[in-house]
């Protein structure tokens, strides 16, 4: 991709989505009461939020469930990172640690494995349908996945600083792919939670912070439809994503048309925005494209008048 031209009226669409949605967080959070929006494509429709770390479960995540600040290695906070990813269910993880209020701090497979089943056995839900977690040798899901950690937790033991690399977020994300049971996409949101649970930037670390993010087929589908490569229509399909090499200098170039923009950048600024929220709002824009013009439906409507659903996890209004 030897150049990045993206068709204007295409930026203005993903621009209306980002200063649109922002303006319903801020007067969902002001307590304003419902409609937030007079476009019923954003208003009946679950969304992200523009920045990912003000959507619910990560702001429970930071608030309950991490202790930023306080690791003395990296294994914990892995081990933590991939639980609350895998799960993204705040009420299971407040089952996990329930003896421990002061957030997660030990692994302990039998004290997960307890309750999860007890969730599960009672009729409860164990899992969001927010992530797919990659596939393991089969059985129950709870299984797979405590197991997958009970194997990371392992090669962690002694070896964690192998997987976390300070200064490269998407170095950091290859190495955690390179756990069994831990596909791109997890590998993805792990290292965008450990962003802001361990370093500090002003000393160097997470230094890709605002040239990578793990492409996605959702972000793939929106970063074609911005440049063109796509119509709205190709919006509801999958298949023939952008490959990193051609998805990350696009979305390096649209992280510095985001700074400059007329109404993202206010936002930008605001908000502290870095590459990965960039990539969220290219899957959210794909998504209002399809809503917006009739060639598929979104996976999760929402009612303005409801409470929040924690069922839904992330894809909160």
């Amino acid at each position: 991709m030897p150049s990045i031209a993206f068709v204007p009226e295409r930026i203005d669409e993903w621009a209306y989505w980002i200063t649109e949605r922002e303006k319903v967080r801020k007067a969902k959070e002001s307590g304003r009461a419902p409609p937030y929006t007079k476009d019923k494509v954003i208003a009946y429709t679950r969304w992200c939020n523009v920045r990912r770390m003000d959507d619910k479960v990560s702001r429970w995540l930071l608030n309950n469930w991490y202790t930023p600040g306080t690791y003395a290695d990296y294994r914990t906070p892995l081990i933590a990172a991939l639980l609350a990813r895998m799960i993204n269910k705040p009420e299971t993880l407040s089952a996990i640690i329930a003896d421990n209020r002061g957030g997660f701090t030990k692994w302990n497979y039998d004290r997960a494995y307890k309750a999860m089943y007890a969730i599960k056995d009672t009729g409860g839900i164990v899992f969001t349908n927010a992530y797919i977690i990659n596939g393991a040798s089969g059985g129950p899901k709870i299984d797979q996945v405590l197991n997958a950690i009970r194997t990371c937790a392992d090669n962690c033991d002694k070896r964690a600083s192998r997987y976390v690399v300070p200064e490269s977020l998407q170095r950091t994300a290859e190495a955690l792919h390179s756990l069994p049971g831990v596909g791109s996409f997890i590998a993805g949101q792990v290292v965008a939670d450990l962003r802001w649970v361990l370093g500090d930037v002003n000393t160097g670390w997470w230094g890709d912070r605002m040239s990578w993010a793990p492409p996605g087929p959702g972000s793939s589908r929106g970063m074609k439809y911005l440049l063109g490569m796509a119509t709205a229509a190709d919006m509801a399909g999958r298949g023939n994503d952008l490959k990193e090499k051609q998805f990350l200098p696009a979305l390096r170039a649209l992280v510095e048309l985001a700074k400059k923009h007329p109404q993202v950048g206010p936002v930008f600024k605001d908000r502290k925005l870095e590459a990965h929220d960039i990539q969220n709002t290219l899957c959210e824009t794909s998504k209002y494209v399809r809503v917006k013009y009739n060639v598929g439906r979104a996976k999760n409507g929402y009612e303005p008048m409801s409470r929040y659903n924690s069922t839904q996890g992330e894809l909160d209004i």
